[in-house]
């Protein structure tokens, strides 16, 4: 960690994302703040450290818990508001993304299936969302996900032994 964020270190990663900021009038009118609100709340958010190929990365992934259909026509598939939401993850981490150094930010629903692999199955992008300019993506990749190896993982408390990143 650098900067600001040394003295942060024992919070995680959901912690630093900010909370909307609600303001009520008053009979007099005046505003005065609300407690803080619910904010954004990823499934799953990692980082990989640098290596001889690349630097320091950052990875948000979203489990979605159906079956989509992908064809010419798309069934199923996450809505624009998961696709906003996902999108704005990695706008509320952005602060904490560059003052670290992070060369590249990875954003990923997670779709399961019935193989034994992990499929890149296509991407989903929304400009009006998407942050500029490296690091940032302004793609979200959608990668079928092998259902029972992650259950295992997640009944047997074992982490994953393959690298999913897009």
């Amino acid at each position: 960690l650098h900067g600001k964020w040394v003295n942060r270190k024992h919070e995680t990663l959901l912690g630093i994302i900010p909370c909307p900021k609600w303001r009520i009038r008053t009979l007099d009118g005046s505003l005065i703040n609300c407690d803080p609100t619910d904010t954004l709340i990823p499934d799953l958010v990692t980082v990989s450290q640098a290596t001889e190929e690349h630097g320091p990365e950052f990875h948000i992934y979203d489990a979605k818990y159906y079956a989509p259909w992908f064809g010419r026509h798309l069934q199923k598939v996450p809505g624009i508001e998961s696709v906003t939401k996902q999108l704005l993850y990695q706008s509320a981490y952005r602060n904490f993304i560059i003052d670290n150094g992070f060369t590249r930010v990875t954003n990923t629903f997670l779709i399961p299936h019935d193989e034994t692999e992990f499929v890149e199955k296509g991407d989903v992008s929304f400009d009006v969302v998407a942050d500029e300019g490296e690091p940032f993506t302004r793609f979200i990749d959608v990668l079928l996900a092998p259902a029972a190896t992650l259950l295992e993982c997640y009944t047997r408390h074992r982490p994953l032994e393959t690298d999913i990143t897009a």
